[in-house]
């Protein structure tokens, strides 16, 4: 007993005299208490802003959008399962948002809707990162790295996934062992993830990021795989699809139509029952909102709002309203990309011209109600006097009477001066024809009786003669001043 207390008696007199002298050596320089804080959040800073490197792989196919991107920190590949996007690209920019990668990489052949998109997202998200010295571009271009479409490939991406070396995989394990488990990880017929994993696993080889010292046969190091959703979206696979009966597609009961486009109608689900939009466009949105369930409660709050509105008895009215509006609203960017392409017919623009109608009286339906309901408000703002622009000029413009008559689109009269002299030419050309086919007929021989102008696109304006039955051999074809076709 006198021994140990010996010994501690020893030892902290050694620990005092260490602490002394320490002291008096490093009396030059003392962190105080205040002192710790600031340092401290250095530390965080500079760890979370300036070490943290993603590199994010994305992939839009089929209407579905997929993502996966490597944090160098935790060596892990963080995926997101398949969503559905459109080309409004919205979840791809709260995405961009969150994430904020170094490098964004996408294959050579991606649509140019989606790269045009994601080039105003980066400058929106890295302005004030980028340079304003006119370099804008050149930064952008390195943030967004393209790759050939090849490394994209469904079946090399899935080659290249189960070929990684993870950790947790046994060194015994046989090839159907392997892929087993990679099943257990990643579910692979989420199309679009697997191929944007196997575009950043490519990427990071070749690049060599986080081995740049070490030797070319040194694999970069993934240490697994982490599923993350947005922070305002939950994230739910076919399976919670399937077993919370969101969705049920049932066959067609018609043998003729199994295979086509149309073979399936919705079962009893939630969607069927919830869904009483009255157009196609609007049952889209809804879908879309099913199979994009939000997070965010402020938005739930809105459409929770709105309901109600629409389910008390004394606004019955406006809802019938609105549901015969409705019905008259078709798929507008369709048409319009006909109209590019100079394809539209004038059933499309009697289309466009309904629904520009009955969207301003919907805007004026909304305007009329409370500003309490957000998507009043979003409508009255969105629904602006432009819509009365386009449907007047189309009124003025487009004679729907004469264009159902001919097939075809045909302007008012004083639209265009000059295109009116050329419908009156035009119109003209029959009587003008007829005179100069009599003028030509005095000028002919007294055997040919009669003769007509015909006027074909390539050749011009050609004087038709019935053949007679003294036209035998080539020569009786020759008519002085007339040229043979």
């Amino acid at each position: 007993m006198f021994n140990h207390q010996s010994l501690l008696s020893s030892s902290s007199l050694s620990s005092v005299n260490q602490r002394k002298e320490m002291d008096t050596s490093s009396d030059t320089e003392i962190i105080r208490p205040e002192d710790i804080t600031s340092i401290r959040t250095a530390v965080e800073e500079s760890s979370t802003s300036d070490s943290e490197q993603l590199y994010l792989s994305i992939v839009w196919c089929s209407g579905k959008i997929g993502l996966a991107y490597y944090d160098v920190d935790t060596l892990q590949i963080n995926i997101m399962l398949d969503t559905v996007e459109n080309d409004d690209f919205a979840l791809l920019k709260r995405a961009i948002k969150q994430i904020e990668p170094t490098a964004i990489i996408l294959s050579s052949k991606q649509d140019d809707r989606l790269v045009k998109s994601l080039k105003q997202t980066v400058h929106e998200v890295y302005s004030s990162k980028i340079k304003t010295d006119g370099s804008d571009q050149t930064e952008i271009a390195e943030i967004i790295q393209y790759m050939p479409n090849i490394d994209f490939s469904l079946e090399i991406c899935k080659r290249r996934i189960l070929s990684l070396d993870l950790p947790a995989i046994p060194k015994h394990y046989t090839d159907t062992e392997r892929v087993l488990f990679m099943s257990s990880l990643i579910s692979f017929d989420n199309i679009a993830m697997v191929k944007a994993i196997g575009g950043v696993i490519k990427f990071l080889e070749k690049k060599r990021i986080g081995v740049e010292l070490e030797d070319h046969n040194v694999q970069v190091p993934v240490l697994g795989f982490k599923v993350f959703s947005l922070n305002d979206q939950m994230t739910l696979d076919d399976s919670a699809f399937s077993a919370l009966l969101i969705f049920h597609k049932e066959s067609h009961p018609s043998v003729y139509k199994t295979g086509t486009s149309d073979s399936g109608k919705e079962g009893l689900s939630l969607f069927g029952i919830l869904n009483r939009c009255k157009s196609q466009m609007g049952s889209r949105m809804l879908r879309f909102w099913f199979m994009r369930p939000l997070k965010n409660l402020q938005l739930i709050k809105e459409r929770h709002d709105a309901v109600t509105f629409f389910s008390l008895p004394r606004n019955i009215e406006v809802l019938t309203t609105l549901q015969d509006c409705m019905k008259h609203i078709r798929n507008i960017p369709r048409i319009l990309s006909k109209m590019v392409l100079a394809q539209a017919s004038i059933t499309d623009w009697q289309v466009m011209y309904k629904t520009v109608y009955h969207a301003i009286y919907i805007g004026d339906i909304c305007r009329a109600q409370g500003s309490s309901i957000a998507i009043f408000q979003k409508v009255a703002k969105s629904f602006s006097d432009d819509l009365h622009r386009i449907a007047t000029l189309i009124s003025k413009i487009i004679d729907f009477d004469e264009s159902s008559t001919q097939s075809r689109f045909v302007v008012r009269p004083n639209v265009d001066a000059d295109l009116d002299e050329k419908k009156r030419t035009y119109n003209g050309l029959p009587d003008f024809m007829t005179k100069v086919a009599r003028e030509e007929l005095c000028k002919l021989n007294s055997d040919i009786t009669e003769c007509s102008v015909i006027y074909l696109p390539h050749l011009c304006y050609l004087l038709a003669i019935p053949k007679s039955e003294n036209m035998v051999t080539e020569e009786d074809y020759e008519i002085p001043g007339l040229d043979f076709k």
